[in-house]
């Protein structure tokens, strides 16, 4: 089984080139494994995405206090915060180690998926000026973003050293398809909401009964035998939102869907249709293949691996990390803690 991530193929292309620079670059290193090298521009790179991420799953505000009042064991947020960037940025590192370590390399077909995939990026972005362009936009240096997809592209490599069809340890991508289908699922919906759309309040007895009505017919339609699928009409003659066409929306057992769509949604199998009322709205839903071939992607099917072994992988990692030197440079890390980019924000 393959779990070299195409998404990561984004830069080989960029080989061709001679050194080119993002904005907003910075200078010295911020963590040293072995001879590999988190810039200081990589560290505040990753320490202000993830940091957002953190703070809108939190549901937390920005402020100081939250960031640096002790708990009660002593220990701040800040302080949790950063040892988990560095254990992020330095767990890279040694991923692109082992890749060494163990003298795996790409195959030629693995070169050439890259290759294409990089022509079609640049093309995409109009011109190879266009797309550096881009990759500045992200606070990416030219060497910075090489080399971090080649790191995601040695981690899958490695990942499937230990854990591919031909590992002694192996997951098989039935077990990845299962395990991603029992926690997660792929749907479309026709959204009728009972709320009036200019104050929010609940529509009156006629209205509510008008949106019983609708969610009845769409229900019908959607059920209606047909030899193609027609949910994507459905949605636009019913919705009141069509964001779920084309793609679909995937919905998990994560805690962050209403638990009745999440348990309705993860309930059904392919094909079937339901009907959810909510407080708010009714819901005509669809459930479609999560795992097809054009859908399931490598990443995902990476992600799931990671939490099917999480486990021996932690065990790998506090292995690696054991027979490597690392240093952190903390005159460049403690300049990025989370309460000093507030403002910055």
């Amino acid at each position: 089984m393959k779990f070299f991530l195409r998404a990561t193929a984004v830069f080989l292309i960029l080989l061709s080139l001679t050194a080119l620079s993002g904005c907003g670059e910075k200078a010295s290193y911020a963590i040293l494994v072995e001879d590999l090298e988190i810039t200081e521009n990589d560290y505040y790179r990753n320490t202000v995405l993830l940091r957002s991420n953190f703070l809108s799953v939190a549901g937390e505000e920005d402020t100081e206090a939250f960031w640096t009042e002790p708990s009660d064991d002593g220990t701040t947020v800040s302080q949790a915060f950063t040892d988990f960037i560095n254990e992020y940025l330095i767990n890279a590192k040694l991923y692109a180690l082992q890749f060494d370590r163990l003298g795996l390399s790409f195959t030629e077909s693995e070169e050439s998926t890259i290759q294409n995939a990089l022509s079609e990026a640049v093309e995409d972005a109009g011109s190879m000026s266009a797309f550096t362009e881009q990759i500045g936009t992200l606070n990416y240096t030219y060497e910075e973003y090489v080399t971090e997809v080649y790191d995601s592209a040695k981690k899958s490599k490695v990942l499937s050293y230990y854990f591919g069809e031909d590992s002694e340890d192996p997951v098989s991508l039935d077990d990845i398809k299962d395990y991603y289908n029992l926690h997660n699922a792929l749907i479309k919906a026709v959204y009728i909401t009972k709320l009036d759309g200019e104050t929010g309040e609940t529509l009156d007895e006629e209205g509510l009964a008008e949106a019983a009505r609708r969610a009845e017919d769409a229900l019908a339609a959607a059920t209606t035998p047909s030899e193609t699928d027609t949910f994507d009409d459905v949605i636009s003659i019913y919705s009141d939102t069509t964001l779920s066409q084309g793609d679909g929306v995937v919905i998990s057992d994560n805690g962050n869907y209403d638990e009745s769509i999440s348990d309705a949604a993860l309930a059904l199998s392919v094909g079937e249709v339901a009907k959810i009322e909510t407080d708010t709205a009714y819901l005509i839903i669809k459930r479609y293949d999560g795992t097809a071939d054009d859908v399931f992607t490598a990443t995902m099917q990476q992600t799931v691996l990671e939490t099917l072994r999480e486990e021996e992988i932690t065990a790998l990692l506090e292995e690696w990390r054991a027979e490597t030197k690392i240093k952190i440079n903390t005159d460049i890390t403690n300049q990025y803690a989370p309460e000093k980019l507030i403002e910055e924000e």
